[in-house]
């Protein structure tokens, strides 16, 4: 593929123009490893310009060089993808609107004789049963189970407090799931603090065969499903799970206020799905086998379809891969092109990128878009001319707190038990987001901040007397000692450190 700065000619000028203002889209041909040593400047569709450890990919304009009519086929769908993705952002989707099933047709899985041990039959029975609402209900010990099938045209309302768990000894097929919807239609999980867990490693001792497989809960081929207020824990596999089923691609799935955490594979998987809107959720702690992402967006196949895929205030955070990762390699000139767009989300702390995205060299298509999002740098993308990656607002980058070891403080030794109490509580994080999370102070001047670990340490008189000593300071009747403090914002963004003094007297008395 050869650079955009080689299209000279005047009679694409019109088409190029024509391009610029809808797709708002720039070229950047260097690889991502060049882009981790030189910062690559970026213009978004805001008029920002930006330089970061980026490499800003593909645009619609390498199409120029593939002919017209081949090139004006792929750029409707360029600019088809690009306005459903300024749509998606527009508005919440219009399916967006809570199921409404028949109150009055509710029953209780406790019904059909909970068993501590195994309570399988129980809630597969209830789920089976055709009520419209099916409760849940906290029994004070956790529902263990082995895998359950779910049903169209219900709600399952999991009460407060209530654990569902993979029964320990089961799950031995490596494709095993906590919960499976197959071609099922019309369904709600409603869980606010409950949570769906299973056994991840256990999965990696025998007589469990090694998988990637045995996801919490698993998405097949669904239409008009959501899933609210879970914390869905520890799975063998994905915490989520979207894909093809017999009836082909998910369609209009919503998660809301979910958490994923310490699953082995993924967060969530998405492969096929038209319509999916994540939102108020958080992804963290995956480890295990790769990707090892908060998120993944990754075909298996090229007709499955990644259509109007919209996140919105998703935390992602902690996991050994990338934060978000949209992996590509499956897409051809056939398939239909992408449409994704994260908002106001945050990628941080994750041990590789906070996004990624690749796999595009087989000719995958369409538009990512990026809003107003905390991500400790700029998407990694690599190359290709057929996609777009598109900032509608600058990357928000986080302004590092500013400690306060309050002081100067002063102590008499001749006191009787002496203690003092150091106040760092005044520090603060200007962004105003998650706050402070950790402080550490340095007593000794050794420049490790491990001498304490909270806002108001107390330091009794043994402790100091050794502070004194690491200090190497005179012995006089009155000393100083330094006392340093550094503090760790919820982006993982560390202060500089802010020195006081502890004045100490009575030392020769």
């Amino acid at each position: 593929m050869k650079r955009i700065a080689r299209l000279r000619s005047l009679g694409l000028l019109g088409l190029f123009l024509g391009l610029l203002i809808i797709g708002s889209c720039t070229t950047n041909r260097e690889s991502p490893v060049s882009s981790l040593n030189e910062g690559a400047s970026v213009k978004n569709t805001s008029g920002i310009s930006t330089t970061e450890n980026v490499v800003k990919k593909g645009s619609a304009f390498g199409l120029l060089q593939k002919g017209l009519s081949y090139q004006n086929e792929q750029i409707e769908r360029f600019e088809k993808s690009l306005k459903n993705n300024m749509k998606l952002r527009s508005s919440l989707p219009q399916w967006v609107e809570d199921n409404a099933f028949d109150t009055a047709d509710t029953v209780s899985a406790a019904w059909w004789e909970f068993s501590e041990e195994n309570a399988t039959d129980a809630l597969q029975n209830a789920i089976d049963s055709g009520a419209g609402v099916v409760i849940v209900p906290n029994m004070g010990t956790p529902w263990y189970i082995d895998p359950i099938y779910l049903q169209s045209n219900q709600e399952i309302i999991f009460e407060q407090g209530t654990v569902v768990m993979a029964r320990a000894g089961g799950f031995l097929e490596r494709e095993a799931r906590l919960f499976r919807a197959q071609g099922v239609k019309n369904l709600v999980l409603r869980g606010y603090d409950a949570k769906l867990k299973m056994r991840k490693r256990e999965y990696r001792k025998p007589p469990y065969e090694i998988s990637e497989f045995r996801h919490a809960l698993s998405l097949h081929g669904v239409k008009n499903v959501k899933i609210l207020g879970l914390t869905i824990a520890s799975s063998g596999g994905d915490g989520i799970y979207v894909g093809s089923g017999k009836q082909g691609y998910c369609e209009n799935v919503h998660i809301r206020d979910v958490v994923c955490n310490d699953h082995y594979r993924q967060g969530i998987s998405v492969i096929n799905v038209e319509n999916l809107f994540i939102e108020n959720s958080t992804l963290k702690n995956t480890s295990g086998t790769l990707p090892q992402a908060g998120i993944d967006f990754e075909p298996n196949h090229w007709p499955e379809r990644l259509d109007y895929c919209l996140m919105r205030n998703v935390d992602i955070r902690d996991n050994m891969g990338h934060g978000l990762l949209i992996f590509l390699h499956t897409r051809w000139e056939k398939s239909d092109p992408i449409s994704i767009v994260i908002e106001n989300s945050k990628m941080q702390n994750n041990q590789l990128f906070p996004v990624w995205i690749g796999g595009l060299q087989n000719g995958a298509s369409g538009n990512v878009i990026f809003a107003a999002n905390r991500m400790s740098s700029f998407p990694v993308t690599s190359e290709d001319d057929d996609f777009s990656v598109d900032f509608l607002s600058a990357p928000v980058q986080n302004i590092p707190p500013v400690a306060n070891p309050g002081g100067p403080y002063s102590i008499d030794l001749r006191e009787p038990d002496m203690t003092i109490q150091l106040d760092g509580s005044s520090s603060h994080d200007p962004d105003n987001v998650g706050g402070i999370i950790e402080w550490a102070w340095d007593l000794d001047n050794d420049d490790t901040y491990t001498d304490a670990r909270w806002d108001k340490p107390v330091i009794h008189r043994s402790e100091l007397m050794e502070y004194v000593a690491a200090n190497s300071l005179e012995d006089s009747s009155r000393i100083v000692l330094p006392v340093s403090l550094r503090v760790l914002d919820d982006d993982y963004t560390w202060s500089q450190p802010m020195q006081t003094e502890i004045a100490i007297s009575g030392m020769q008395d």
